[in-house]
């Protein structure tokens, strides 16, 4: 893989000083959040948290979660506002992976344990809800 010297992600500059390491993750994360379409998520755990709301913690079974998909749960609508993974912050996570959802638009009643979330991305005409 080829790096760019400086490259934009996320709204960073991502420059040459820099390792490696944080410099793929973050060319990874824009690739991620750029070509997913959906993502299918098995909510593990729901909490509620002040200032923040719903938070679940669920596992990625399929595809690329990304902030600002939706959801139709019930009757409602769930916006991803935030994704945590391996204790940082995210734009995108890949299937496999742990996840924090906070979620906006719903109460902690409407998820259960063991449910799965079908989120896609909604808006430029790719997915209506």
């Amino acid at each position: 893989m080829v790096f760019l010297d400086n490259f934009i992600a996320d709204n960073k500059v991502i420059s040459e000083g820099e390792s490696n390491t944080k410099r793929a993750e973050s060319l990874a994360e824009y690739e991620l959040s750029r070509d997913s379409e959906f993502a299918l998520v098995k909510i593990k755990d729901i909490f509620f948290v002040n200032g923040i709301g719903v938070l679940s913690i669920g596992k990625v079974i399929k595809g690329a979660l990304v902030k600002g998909f939706k959801a139709k749960i019930g009757n409602k609508i769930a916006a991803v506002k935030s994704l945590l993974a391996r204790y940082e912050q995210r734009n995108a996570v890949a299937e496999g992976s742990l996840v924090g959802v906070a979620l906006a638009g719903i109460e902690k009643y409407d998820l259960k344990p063991g449910m799965t979330i079908k989120f896609v991305r909604v808006g430029k005409g790719i997915v209506e809800l």
